[in-house]
C-alpha cells in the first residue's frame, strides 16, 4: 500500500510538471488554459491522495506500536510478578531443602563415626550407608520432593524472565543445594572424603543463599 501511495505521488509530480508546461505553452500562445489547468488539477489530486493516504498509514502504524508497547509493558509486569511469585516459593523450598540436607548430613555423619568405633575390624560402609538410609527414609523423601518443587521454581522463573531480577542467583543456588542434596543423600568414599566434600559443598550453598539478600 506504501508502494501504491508513493507511485501515486510521483505520478503526481510527474502530472503537474506535464500540466506546467502545457500551461506555459498557452500562456505563450494565449491559448485557453483550460486542459492545462485540469492536468495540473489531477496532479495536485493524485499528490493530495498519496500523501493523505501515507499519513494514515503513518498514523495507524504509530497507533499500533503504541498499542504493542503497551501490551508488552503489561506483559512484561504480569511476568514480573509471576516471577517474584515463583522467587519467594524457590527460596522457601531452597531453605526446607538445606536443613533437611544439614540434618541428614549430621545423621549420616554420626552413624557413620558411631559404626566405625563400635565394630572397626568388621566395619561394612555399605551396610552403614543402607541403614542410614533406611532410618531416614522419610527424610530422604521430603529432600527429593523438594528438588523436584525446586527444579519446576526455576523452570518458571526461566519462562518469566525480563531481565528486571537476577536469574543467575536462582540458577546457581539451584545448582548447589541440588548438588550438596544428591551427595549426601547418596554418599560416597570414605568417612574421612565424606566429611570434607559435605563441608565444601555446605559452604557453597552458604555463599549462594547470601546471594538472596543482596
Amino acid at each position: 500500500m506504501e508502494t501504491l501511495l508513493g507511485l501515486l505521488i510521483i505520478a503526481g509530480l510527474i502530472v503537474i510538471v506535464v500540466g506546467a508546461i502545457l500551461f506555459f505553452i498557452d500562456y505563450a500562445k494565449k491559448n485557453r488554459k483550460k486542459v492545462s489547468l485540469i492536468v495540473l488539477s489531477g496532479g495536485l489530486v493524485l499528490i493530495l491522495i498519496g500523501l493523505v493516504g501515507n499519513i494514515g498509514i503513518q498514523n495507524h502504524q504509530a497507533k499500533i506500536a503504541a498499542q504493542e508497547k503497551a501490551e508488552q509493558v503489561q506483559l512484561a509486569k504480569k511476568k514480573n510478578a509471576k516471577f517474584t511469585t515463583y522467587a519467594t516459593s524457590f527460596v522457601s523450598t531452597f531453605n526446607d531443602i538445606w536443613n533437611d540436607t544439614v540434618k541428614l548430613n549430621n545423621k549420616t555423619d554420626k552413624s557413620w563415626s558411631s559404626a566405625i568405633e563400635s565394630d572397626s575390624e568388621s566395619f561394612d560402609v555399605n551396610k552403614t550407608i543402607e541403614k542410614v538410609e533406611s532410618d531416614n527414609s522419610n527424610l530422604i523423601l521430603g529432600i527429593t520432593t523438594n528438588q523436584d518443587q525446586l527444579n519446576k521454581d526455576i523452570k518458571n522463573l526461566k519462562a518469566n524472565n525480563t531481565g528486571k531480577y537476577d536469574i543467575k542467583k536462582y540458577e546457581t543456588a539451584n545448582n548447589k543445594i541440588q548438588a550438596y542434596a544428591n551427595f549426601v543423600v547418596n554418599p560416597s568414599g570414605s568417612y574421612n572424603e565424606y566429611g570434607s566434600k559435605t563441608t565444601d559443598l555446605n559452604s557453597a550453598v552458604t555463599t549462594a543463599a547470601d546471594a538472596f539478600s543482596e
